[in-house]
C-alpha cells in the first residue's frame, strides 16, 4: 500500500472508514459493481445467499468510489454483519462466503483463531488485517464488464432476427392469403413450429438461421394460383359461408342482395354487400402517389438501406413499412396510429428516424406515441423533419 494512505478503520457496530488515494483511474461505485455481479448471476454460477453476502461485505467497505488493487477488506465481525444480511443464519452466511471464494470473486483471509480485524503500522494507520478480501472480484470488473455488454448485445441480436424471421414469414402467409389459396401442408407445419420455437426462453441464433432459411425457400418459391389450389376463405365468427359454392359462386355473392343463413349463426343474417365495402374502403384509403413516396424515400439514410428500391404500389409500401416497423419492435397498434395522425409520406420519416435511433430507444411503443401526442399538438417532431401543416395527408 502507498505511504500517502490516510487511513481509518473501526471494527465492531460501526462501518468501516477509510480516505483512499486513487491507484488505478478506473473508480467504482459499490452498488455499481453489486448490479454488475446481479446481471451476471446466472452466468457466475449465484444464488441469492451469495448475492446477499456479497452486498453485506461492500456495504461495510470505506465511503466513496472504490479501486482495483487498494485495501478493499471487509472485517466487521460475523455477528454484526448478519445484520446487514437480513439477520441470516451464521452457518448459511459462511457457506456464502466459500461459495464466493470458489468462483474467485473474494478471499477469505482469516486468523488462526477465525477472528477478523485490521493491522496497523506506528502511525495507527491500517497497513493489512484479517477478513475477507474483495480484490480478487475488483480486478475482475472491466472483464464482466466487457462480458454483460457483449451478453446484451447478442440478446439484442436474437430479439432483432427473431423479429426479422417471424415478420418474414408473416409476409408470406399476407400473400398466399392475398391471392386466395389455402395454406399448404408444409407451410402449416412450418407456422405451428415456428410459434413454438420463438416462444421459448432457450431460444439460440443457430435455431433462427434454420428457421430464416425454410422461410426465404419460402420466398422464392413460386406462389401457388388459386386455379392450382382449393380456394381459402376466411370466415369471421359470425359469418356464415357455404362450403358448397365453388369459386366462381363466392365472387359474386358481393354484387347480390339476397343474405344467407346458417344454422351456426342461429339463423343470423348476413349480407356480403357489406364485406364487400369494407375491402372497397381499404382499397381506396391505401391510395399513394408514387413520385411522392419515391421523393420522400430518397430522404431516407435506413430505410432505403434495407429496401433501396421505393415501393410503386400501395399494398408493397404498407408490407414494407409493417415490416420494418416490427423490426424496430414497434406494435400494429400504434404504428396504426401514427399512419393515421402522419400519413404514409411523413410516417416513411418517423420510421427512419426511430431507426437511426433504436439502439437508444428502450420503449419504441412509447417514444412513437409521444411523438404522435406531440406532433397533434402542433409540434415538429423526428428532429425537425415532421412539421405540422409541411405535408397534407
Amino acid at each position: 500500500m502507498t505511504t500517502g494512505m490516510s487511513t481509518v478503520y473501526s471494527c465492531g457496530q460501526t462501518d468501516n472508514v477509510c480516505l483512499n488515494e486513487p491507484i488505478s483511474p478506473q473508480a467504482w461505485d459499490r452498488w455499481e459493481v453489486l448490479n454488475l455481479v446481479q446481471d451476471l448471476r446466472k452466468v457466475l454460477g449465484l444464488k441469492d445467499r451469495d448475492i446477499m453476502v456479497l452486498r453485506a461485505h461492500l456495504s461495510v467497505l470505506p465511503a466513496g468510489p472504490l479501486y482495483p488493487g487498494q485495501l478493499n477488506l471487509s472485517f466487521m465481525k460475523v455477528s454484526e454483519i448478519l445484520k446487514r444480511a437480513c439477520a441470516m443464519d451464521e452457518r448459511r452466511f459462511n457457506r456464502g462466503e466459500v461459495r464466493l471464494e470458489e468462483l474467485g470473486l473474494i478471499h477469505r483471509k482469516l486468523s488462526a483463531n477465525g477472528r477478523r480485524f485490521p493491522e496497523r503500522n506506528a502511525a495507527d494507520k491500517i497497513i493489512g488485517g484479517y477478513g475477507i478480501d474483495l480484490n480478487p472480484l475488483m480486478a475482475q470488473l472491466q472483464e464482466l464488464s466487457q462480458l454483460r455488454t457483449k451478453i446484451e448485445t447478442e440478446k439484442r441480436a436474437l430479439r432483432q432476427k427473431r423479429n426479422l424471421v417471424s415478420a418474414r414469414f408473416q409476409c408470406v402467409i399476407r400473400k398466399l392469403y392475398g391471392i386466395g389459396v389455402e395454406l399448404p401442408v408444409h407451410i402449416t407445419q412450418l407456422k405451428d413450429r415456428l410459434r413454438n420455437t420463438l416462444r421459448r426462453k432457450s431460444l439460440s441464433f443457430e435455431e433462427l438461421e434454420v428457421l430464416e432459411t425454410e422461410v426465404c425457400a419460402l420466398e422464392e418459391s413460386p406462389c401457388p394460383s388459386a386455379n392450382e389450389t382449393s380456394t381459402f376463405l376466411a370466415v369471421e365468427p359470425n359469418s356464415a359461408v357455404s362450403t358448397e359454392q365453388d369459386t366462381t359462386e363466392i365472387g359474386h355473392l358481393g354484387s347480390q342482395s339476397e343474405p344467407t343463413k346458417s344454422g351456426v349463426d342461429a339463423c343470423q343474417t348476413v349480407r356480403h354487400v357489406e364485406s364487400e365495402l369494407k375491402e372497397k374502403y381499404k382499397e381506396e384509403a391505401l391510395a399513394i402517389d408514387g413520385s411522392k413516396v419515391s421523393a420522400f424515400w430518397r430522404q431516407t439514410n435506413t430505410l432505403q438501406c434495407f429496401y433501396p428500391d421505393p415501393p410503386r404500389r400501395a399494398n408493397e409500401l404498407a408490407t414494407i413499412l409493417f415490416e420494418f416497423s416490427s423490426y424496430l419492435g414497434l406494435g400494429q397498434q400504434v404504428v396504426v396510429k401514427a399512419l393515421s395522425a402522419f400519413g404514409w409520406a411523413n410516417l416513411i420519416l418517423v420510421l427512419d428516424y426511430l431507426a437511426e435511433r433504436v439502439d437508444k430507444l428502450k420503449y419504441p411503443n412509447g417514444y412513437l406515441t409521444t411523438m404522435i401526442c406531440c406532433y397533434q399538438k402542433g409540434e415538429s417532431v423526428a428532429a425537425g423533419r415532421i412539421r405540422v401543416g409541411a405535408l397534407a395527408h
